[in-house]
C-alpha cells in the first residue's frame, strides 16, 4: 500500500507566530557572537528556537510521556506543544480519512473492519483504537492488534504503533532505547538539555555551554572564548585552533607554518618558531626548507639565501661540517684519575678503570677492601692507585701467575736450614751432658 498522511491537531490548538525574535515572554534579545539569547520572565525559560517557554514543574507536568528537564519538556515521537499536550496523528493506509471511524470530531486509524474498536479518552483530547485483548494495541499499517512493551511498567506510561513501527512514551528520566526498544533511565546531569539513546544503545547527552560529554554524564568544559576544551578522564583540556598558542587563558596567533611549531622561549614568556629539521624560520616567521648538509646550520637571509655555518665542536672540511675530536687534539683536558671520551660535538671526562665517581670528583676504589680478589693461600692485596697487586706473604715464594692468580708456596731451604739448627743444637747439649757427667765422676 502506497503511504498518506491524515495530519490533525486533536487539541484543536494553534500555534501562533512570534512578532519578536524570543517570544512575548521575554524582557531581552540581544546577539552575542552571531547567536540569539533570549532574556526571559519569571516562569518562563529559553526552549525551541530559544522562544521563551513556559517552564515545566510539579504541578505543570509534560503530558503523553513526554520528560521534564531543567525546565523544558523533552516530547516523545508524535507528540509536541510546550506540555506535549498535543499529537499527531498519522494514518498508514490508501484508504481516505473518511472511512476511519470518527468521534467528536477526532480522527483514529482504525478501519471498520478492524480488530479494534476507535475511542476516546476521558478527556475527550484523543481518539485512540483499542484492541480486545490486554496488552495488544492496534498497528494501522496491518490492521492487526500486536503486544506492545516498552520495559519494565515503571519507566513507561504508553506503547503504540505508527506504521508498523513501535513507539514507546517514557517516563521522565526515561528515555526510549533503539537498540532494546525499551524505555531505560537517561540523565546526564545538571549540564545537561537532554538525554538520548543513540540507535546503536549508547547514551547521547545535549549538554549546556561550558560543558561537554564524558561517560554518560555532562562535566564543566570551559576554557574561555575561542578556545577549544576537550575531556581527558574527565578533567577539561584546554587547547588552541591551528595557528595559535594558549597563552595567560588566551590564544595568541603564532603560524609557523606546517613545518615548525611555536613554542616559548627559555624565559617562558615568549613566543617562538622551532623549525623541523632541514628548516629553517624566514624573515616572515615561516619555517621554510633550508639544507646545508649533515651537521650544519641553515639560516635565510632577509633576501631568502642560505647561510651555512658549523656548530660549535665541529669544523668545515671541504664544505662539510666534521666532528673534532677534542680528546686527540689536547683541546679537552682530563685529571690523571679520568679519561678523556669524544662524542659528537664535544668531548667529556670519564672517571678511570680503578675509579669511581663521586661529589669531589674520581676517587679510587680500594679492591682489597671490597672484592678480596687475592684468592690463593699465601697471597695478600695491596692496594695501588687505580688497580690493586697480589704478593706474598713472609716465608711464602710466588710459584708462577699473576694478580688474582698469583700462587705462592712455603720457602723449602729456610725448613732445611731451621732443621740443622735444631739438630746441632741438640748435638751440642747432649755433649755438654756427657762431658759434666764425666767431670763429676771422677
Amino acid at each position: 500500500n502506497s503511504r498518506k498522511e491524515y495530519n490533525y491537531d486533536i487539541s484543536n490548538a494553534v500555534l501562533e507566530a512570534d512578532e519578536n525574535l524570543c517570544g512575548n515572554h521575554s524582557t531581552k534579545t540581544e546577539f552575542i557572537n552571531g547567536l540569539k539569547v533570549c532574556t526571559c520572565e519569571d516562569g518562563y525559560v529559553p526552549g525551541i528556537n530559544e522562544v521563551c517557554t513556559e517552564m515545566c514543574n510539579e504541578s505543570k507536568i509534560c503530558e503523553n510521556g513526554g520528560t521534564c528537564h531543567n525546565g523544558i519538556c523533552t516530547c516523545p515521537p508524535r507528540t509536541r506543544g510546550t506540555f506535549c499536550e498535543k499529537i499527531h496523528v498519522t494514518c498508514w493506509n490508501s484508504f481516505l480519512y473518511e472511512e476511519y471511524a470518527k468521534v467528536r470530531g477526532l480522527y483514529c486509524c482504525c478501519k471498520s473492519d478492524a480488530p479494534a474498536k476507535c475511542k476516546y479518552d476521558v478527556k475527550k483530547l484523543n481518539a485512540y483504537c483499542e484492541c480486545p485483548k490486554k496488552g495488544e494495541v492496534y498497528e494501522d499499517k496491518s490492521n492487526t492488534c500486536k503486544e506492545c512493551n516498552c520495559g519494565k511498567p515503571e519507566t513507561w506510561t504508553k506503547c503504540d504503533f505508527y506504521g508498523g513501527v513501535k513507539t514507546c512514551f517514557c517516563k521522565e528520566n526515561y528515555v526510549y532505547n533503539p537498540k532494546t526498544q525499551i524505555c531505560e533511565y537517561c540523565n546526564c546531569g545538571e549540564l545537561s538539555k537532554k538525554c538520548e539513546y543513540s540507535w546503536n544503545g549508547f547514551v547521547r547527552c545535549t549538554c549546556l555551554k561550558g560543558a561537554k560529554q564524558y561517560k554518560n554524564e555532562c562535566h564543566k568544559c570551559d576554557c574561555g572564548e575561542n578556545i577549544f576544551c576537550e575531556l581527558r578522564d574527565g578533567k577539561p583540556i584546554c587547547s588552541c585552533p591551528d595557528n595559535y598558542q594558549l597563552n595567560n587563558g588566551s590564544c595568541i596567533e603564532c603560524n609557523c607554518g606546517k613545518h615548525g611549531k611555536c613554542v616559548y622561549d627559555d624565559a617562558g614568556k615568549k613566543l617562538k618558531c622551532e623549525c623541523s629539521t632541514g628548516y629553517s624560520e624566514n624573515s616572515m616567521g615561516i619555517c621554510q626548507y633550508c639544507y646545508c648538509g649533515d651537521n650544519s646550520i641553515c639560516a635565510l637571509n632577509v633576501d631568502g639565501t642560505k647561510n651555512c655555518s658549523c656548530p660549535s665542536g665541529y669544523r668545515d672540511v671541504n664544505g662539510f661540517c666534521t666532528d673534532i675530536n677534542e680528546c686527540e687534539e689536547g683541546i679537552a683536558t682530563c685529571l690523571s684519575s679520568e679519561v678523556c671520551k669524544n662524542i659528537p660535538g664535544g668531548a667529556f671526562c670519564a672517571c678511570a678503570d680503578g675509579y669511581r665517581h663521586t661529589d669531589n670528583g674520581c676517587e679510587d676504589i680500594d679492591e682489597c677492601a671490597f672484592e678480596k680478589p687475592c684468592r690463593n693461600k699465601g697471597t695478600q692485596c695491596v692496594n695501588i692507585p687505580g688497580s690493586y697487586e697480589c704478593r706474598c706473604e713472609a716465608g711464602y715464594l710466588a710459584r708462577g701467575g699473576h694478580k688474582s692468580d698469583l700462587e705462592c708456596q712455603k720457602n723449602s731451604a729456610a725448613n732445611v736450614g731451621y732443621g740443622l739448627l735444631a739438630t746441632l743444637f741438640t748435638v751440642t747439649v747432649i755433649g755438654l751432658s756427657i762431658i759434666v757427667y764425666m767431670k763429676y765422676r771422677r
